[in-house]
């Protein structure tokens, strides 16, 4: 299921896993953690679906950032393979590099 989740989807799982194991610890009922824990799903949906996942992320440094902003969701995937292996590429050859030096 987690393979074809959104950020916000994952987002949501790992607060939700959090949450049970919390509620577990107060002997509430399995009726009773389930209706918190939709509650509480539907009301971070809400409140994810109001903030662009996109826009939001930081540059750190060239190799992590992607400007998406006028991709459709393939191309984004694309694009971030392709960083991920130049970055990937580029830490190999610096590798190499230094191994090299005595």
């Amino acid at each position: 299921m987690r393979d074809f989740s959104s950020i916000t989807d994952l987002l949501i799982m790992s607060n939700l896993e959090t949450m049970s194991s919390q509620l577990i610890k107060t002997n509430l009922t399995k009726q009773q953690r389930y209706a918190y824990l939709k509650n509480m799903a539907d009301e971070q949906r809400i409140q994810f679906n109001k903030v662009d996942m996109i826009k939001s992320i930081k540059k750190t440094n060239p190799d992590t950032y992607l400007n998406a902003e006028q991709l459709i969701p393939d191309q984004i995937e694309q694009e971030s393979k392709k960083d991920i292996l130049q970055a990937n590429k580029k830490a190999l050859s610096d590798f190499n590099q230094n191994k090299k030096k005595p």
